[in-house]
């Protein structure tokens, strides 16, 4: 953010220094938080330097976004340190609909989270010039008032101080953080909020996020399936646009965060239009088509719809209004499955039909060298991949662990 950036119309901004966003100042898994706590509370380490302590039960998103209100609040009031409001308010704001007397409790039990925070940077904080230790907590003090039943909230001086003079910040818009919903959407939306600073793209390597966030490990492709749902909130609920693209090594998996449109790689769409037939392959509306496809699908999903028109359309003239409305509505995706191994049933395509056979001999033998693990890693995937509506059919998620190699090796024989 830089210095005398003006606020936005949003009726509830709040102000947050980047610092803030970048490490958690609550966590957003609350299984990983009942791991690792222990006797003496709730410890957590970033390997860039930071430490964050919670002596009671560590903030989750529903703190978090009580959090946001109360900074709102301050920041209302010309930043006061300390704030008089009443728990219905506070609940009213944050999406609280029926209000019962758990609540109440609920509320009163995040102060109680908040006030017990207490976070560490260890030459990792950025004050807008260099980087500093420097170590403070969040809510100092807190009381209900029996008669009036007001709460007094008293923040940390240095952590508010440190927002209100900071030059490195960023304006939330507190109700598109609340419509996110999803704990891993908003930590996400945090973290991507502080990494679009001045650039476009932005790319780390998929446990080093996981780490981050951070959020319970397992392999690569789980923690994809998570992001990539995160993503469609973010994308649905927020103004920041976001493609994600994986790049896939032989030790390592990249995520590539992109701020905009999807990109379409050169290679990928001029594949796809090689498989129309030779009359259709320089109509912009179908290559437009396809483009549009990719936005919202994989690249097998648009091959399938492909090969499904070459197959159904006898009639000259209504290949293109056929194409683009299988595209739309997925009419493929029975046929797909019925027909994927008969390859003589394009006889105009031998050309394409022919590295499709070359293929598909080497993803047999690729699965047939996967360990378990692999195997583990490719299913869980190719479930992502898949609408929810097919997830439950063994053949389709067998065929979508084949589609998932043979896109692997295609990539492979272009670098």
């Amino acid at each position: 953010m830089k210095t005398g950036e003006t606020v936005k119309s949003f009726e509830k901004n709040i102000k947050q220094d980047i610092n803030m966003l970048e490490y958690p100042l609550w966590m957003q898994d609350e299984k990983l938080v009942s791991k690792l706590e222990n006797d003496i509370g709730f410890i957590w380490k970033d390997r860039e330097g930071y430490e964050y302590r919670c002596g009671y039960k560590p903030p989750t998103k529903l703190d978090a976004i009580f959090l946001f209100y109360l900074l709102y609040k301050s920041q209302k009031e010309g930043w006061k340190e300390e704030i008089e409001l009443s728990r219905y308010e506070i609940l009213k704001n944050c999406g609280f609909r029926s209000i019962r007397p758990v609540d109440y409790r609920r509320l009163e039990d995040s102060l109680e989270r908040w006030k017990m925070v207490g976070v560490r940077y260890h030459g990792s904080f950025y004050d807008g010039k260099k980087y500093i230790t420097l170590s403070f907590g969040i809510i100092d003090t807190w009381k209900l008032e029996e008669e009036s039943k007001k709460l007094y909230i008293r923040f940390n001086r240095e952590w508010l101080t440190r927002i209100k003079n900071s030059t490195y910040f960023k304006y939330l818009d507190f109700d598109k953080i609340k419509a996110l919903r999803s704990p891993l959407a908003v930590r996400l939306y945090e973290i991507l909020i502080k990494n679009f600073q001045n650039r476009e793209e932005w790319r780390i390597e998929v446990t080093k996020l996981a780490e981050k966030i951070p959020m319970k490990k397992k392999y690569p492709s789980h923690i994809i399936t998570k992001i990539k749902t995160a993503i469609n909130r973010i994308n649905e609920h927020t103004d920041l646009k976001i493609n994600l693209e994986v790049e896939k090594f032989k030790n390592k998996t990249i995520l590539m965060f992109c701020k905009g449109k999807k990109r379409h790689h050169d290679h990928l769409l001029e594949s796809l239009i090689k498989l129309l037939p030779p009359s259709e392959r320089k109509k912009q509306t179908l290559i437009e088509a396809i483009k549009r496809a990719l936005d919202r699908h994989d690249e097998e999903f648009v091959r399938r719809n492909i090969l499904y028109a070459n197959e159904k359309v006898k009639k000259p003239g209504s290949y293109r209004i056929f194409l683009i409305k299988a595209l739309k509505e997925d009419w493929a995706r029975e046929w797909w499955e019925d027909n994927i191994a008969q390859a003589t049933m394009f006889p105009d395509m031998e050309e394409v039909l022919d590295e499709e056979k070359r293929l598909r001999i080497k993803v047999e033998e690729c699965l047939k060298k996967l360990s378990e693990r692999e195997i583990a890693e490719l299913r869980a995937q190719a479930l992502s991949e898949l609408p929810e509506d097919l997830k439950d059919e063994p053949s389709l998620v067998r065929m979508q662990m084949r589609f998932i190699l043979r896109r692997k090796l295609f990539e492979e024989k272009r670098t």
